[in-house]
C-alpha cells in the first residue's frame, strides 16, 4: 500500500512538471510570423524591384551600413559622435546592464544559500571564581538553505529575465538605427538648405536687377506698372525663400547638435558640396525573415517569450515547494578542549492552501499580460509593414521626381545658354536674360529639393528595414559601452 502511494505521488509530480514546462515554450521566428500574420511580400513589390541596387556588406553594424550608403566621411564622423553622446542610446545601454544583472541574480536563486559564522566567548576572573571554571570558547558553524526548483518556478523567472535582457539588446539596436537615420536626415537637410540659400540669393539678386530695369523702362513708358510690381513680387518671394531656408537651416543645425551632444557641427555647411547618390541593396521582396529581423520586432518577440516564462512561473507557484535546510558546527577551541562536530539536516514540503485564490488570480493576470504581449507583437509587425510600404512607395516616387527634375534643369540651363548667346549678339535684352537665368536657378533649386527627398526616402528605407535591409544586426559597441 505504501509503495503504491509513493508511486502515485511520483506520477503526479512528474505529470505536474511536464504540464508546467510543456506550457513554457518560447516563440521562434516561424511561430511569431504565424502569430502576427506576416505576409510573404509587400504590396509595392514591383516598385521595390525597380529600385537600383547594389551589394551592401553584411557587417551587421547599423553605422557601417548607412555609412556605406552615402560614402561621406563627415557624415560618418557625425553619426559616430552621436552614438557616443546621445542620452537616449546611453539610457538604452544602461538598461542592458541592468537587465543582465537581474538575470544573473535570478540564476543565482537556483543554487543553495550558504552562510558561515564564527563566535568567541570569554569569561573573566570573577566568572571563574563564581562558576569554578572558565568558559572561553571559539565556535565555527555553517548553514545552508536550498529551495529545490521542482516545478521550475525559479528557473522560469530566470528565463523571463533573460528574455528581457535580449529585448533590451534589441531596443538598443532599434534606438541606434533610429538615431543614425535622424542624424543623417538633419545632416543632409543642413547641406541642402545651405546650397539652396545660395541659389535663392542669386535669384533675389537677379530679380532686384530686373526691378531696377523695369523702373527705368517705366519712366520711358516702355512697360506697364503691373510689370514692375510683378518683378517686385518675385523679388520678395525669392527673399522670403532665403529667410525660410535660413530658418530651416538653423532648426536642423540645432536639432543635430542636440543629437550629437552639443559643441560644433564638425563640418562647414557653407562649403561646396555635391549630394551623394544613395547606394541601396538589391531587393526583390520582403519575406517574413526580413521583417522579423527588424530590432523592434525581435524585441517584441523577446518580450512575448518573457511573458510566456512568467506565466509558467505563476503556474508553478500553485504546486508545493521543497526546501532543504542544514547546519554544521564545532567548538574548535575551548578551556575543556575541542568539541564534537554537530550537524543537522531537515527538509520541508509546503503547499499553498489558504492563498490559492490569490495565486489563481495572479495566474489569470499573467495570462492576460501574455495576451497583451501577443497583441503588441501584432501591432509592431503591422507598424513595421506599414513603414516598409510607405518607404518603398516614397522611394519609387522620389526617384521619378528626381529624374524629371534633372531633365527640367538640363532644359532650362540649355535655354539660358541660348538666351545668353542672343544677348551677347544683341538679339535680346537684359530682361529676357535675367528671366532665363532665374528659370534655370529655380530648376536648380527644385533639383536640390528632389535630391534631398530622394536621400530622405533612402534613409526611410534604411529605418523601415531595421538598419540591415532584411539581415539581422549584431550587438556592435560603436563607441557605446553597454
Amino acid at each position: 500500500m505504501v509503495s503504491f502511494f509513493m508511486f502515485r505521488t511520483i506520477l503526479l509530480l512528474a505529470a505536474s512538471v511536464l504540464f508546467v514546462y510543456g506550457c513554457a515554450r518560447p516563440v521562434d521566428k516561424k511561430q511569431a510570423a504565424e502569430l502576427a500574420s506576416v505576409p510573404q511580400s509587400v504590396r509595392n513589390a514591383s516598385i521595390l524591384e525597380s529600385l537600383e541596387g547594389g551589394e551592401i556588406p553584411d557587417s551587421g553594424d547599423p553605422l557601417k551600413n548607412i555609412s556605406y550608403m552615402f560614402g561621406d566621411p563627415d557624415l560618418e564622423r557625425v553619426m559616430a559622435r552621436a552614438l557616443e553622446n546621445s542620452p537616449d542610446v546611453l539610457i538604452l545601454a544602461s538598461k542592458i546592464r541592468q537587465a543582465r544583472s537581474e538575470a544573473i541574480i535570478a540564476g543565482a536563486n537556483l543554487f543553495p544559500t550558504v552562510s558561515v559564522g564564527a563566535d568567541y566567548s570569554y569569561s573573566d576572573g570573577n566568572y571563574q571564581k563564581t562558576m569554578g571554571s572558565a568558559q572561553n570558547n571559539l565556535n565555527i558553524s555553517a548553514s545552508f538553505s536550498w529551495e529545490i526548483d521542482l516545478f521550475g518556478r525559479a528557473n522560469s523567472a530566470r528565463k523571463a529575465l533573460k528574455e528581457q535582457f535580449h529585448a533590451a539588446e534589441k531596443d538598443l539596436l532599434a534606438g541606434r538605427v533610429s538615431l543614425l537615420g535622424d542624424v543623417a536626415s538633419y545632416y543632409f537637410s543642413i547641406r541642402s538648405a545651405a546650397g539652396r540659400i545660395k541659389v535663392y540669393k542669386e535669384i533675389a539678386d537677379n530679380y532686384e536687377a530686373l526691378v531696377e530695369v523695369y523702373r527705368q523702362k517705366l519712366e520711358f513708358g516702355l512697360v506697364e506698372a503691373s510689370d514692375l510690381m510683378g518683378a517686385e513680387n518675385d523679388f520678395f518671394s525669392a527673399y522670403n525663400s532665403v529667410k525660410n531656408l535660413e530658418t530651416e537651416l538653423e532648426k536642423s543645425r540645432n536639432a543635430l547638435l542636440v543629437l550629437i551632444g552639443g559643441g560644433e557641427l564638425g563640418f562647414d555647411p557653407d562649403s561646396e558640396y555635391v549630394m551623394p547618390v544613395p547606394k541601396l541593396p538589391d531587393m526583390e521582396s520582403v519575406p517574413a525573415e526580413a521583417l522579423l529581423n527588424r530590432p523592434d520586432v525581435m524585441a517584441s518577440v523577446d518580450a512575448l517569450n518573457a511573458q510566456i516564462y512568467q506565466t509558467a512561473g505563476r503556474k508553478a507557484a500553485l504546486y508545493p515547494t521543497l526546501t532543504i535546510n542544514g547546519s554544521i558546527g564545532q567548538i574548535i577551541a575551548s578551556s575543556s578542549g575541542v568539541g564534537d562536530l554537530i550537524w543537522q539536516i531537515a527538509g520541508s514540503l509546503s503547499a499553498p492552501l489558504l492563498n490559492r485564490k490569490e495565486l489563481y488570480e495572479n495566474l489569470r493576470i499573467q495570462q492576460e499580460a501574455e495576451k497583451q504581449a501577443q497583441y503588441t507583437l501584432r501591432k509592431t509587425v503591422s507598424t513595421a509593414l506599414g513603414e516598409i510600404e510607405d518607404s518603398v512607395f516614397q522611394a519609387g516616387a522620389s526617384g521619378n521626381i528626381l529624374e524629371n527634375s534633372r531633365i527640367l534643369y538640363k532644359n532650362t540651363s540649355e535655354t539660358m545658354n541660348l538666351v545668353a548667346g542672343k544677348y551677347e549678339n544683341g538679339l535680346t535684352d537684359i530682361v529676357e536674360l535675367l528671366k532665363s537665368r532665374n528659370e534655370a536657378l529655380n530648376a536648380k533649386a527644385s533639383l536640390a529639393t528632389s535630391e534631398l527627398n530622394d536621400i530622405t526616402s533612402s534613409i526611410n528605407l534604411y529605418k523601415a528595414f531595421g538598419g540591415g535591409f532584411g539581415r539581422p544586426l549584431k550587438m556592435v559597441e560603436n563607441g557605446t559601452d553597454y
